[in-house]
């Protein structure tokens, strides 16, 4: 099992995203990806500390992509890195 950060620091994850974009650093749909990825790596909103199994983490990892790939920014970043070999910035 691995004890999961919690709450807190997805808080301060998704806050330094939302910062970054503010200066314009990042685009808001790098935001939404990035909150998703914070949701995986630290559990997103549960108590510091709970213990996530290695198929929690799956499992996980395949909620976020089912959010992610319904949004034509992701379809599109996608696209572009299979027809050219580059991601897009969208």
């Amino acid at each position: 099992p691995i004890a999961m950060a919690g709450r807190d620091e997805f808080a301060k994850m998704v806050k330094w995203a939302e910062d970054m974009h503010a200066k314009g650093k990042l685009f808001a749909h790098d935001v939404f990806v990035s909150t998703e990825i914070a949701r995986i790596v630290t559990g997103g909103d549960i108590e510091p500390g709970t213990l996530w199994s290695e198929q929690d983490l799956y499992d996980a990892e395949r909620r976020a992509f089912a959010v992610l790939v319904k949004t034509p920014q992701t379809q599109e970043r996608i696209r572009t890195l299979l027809d050219n070999g580059k991601a897009v910035r969208n």
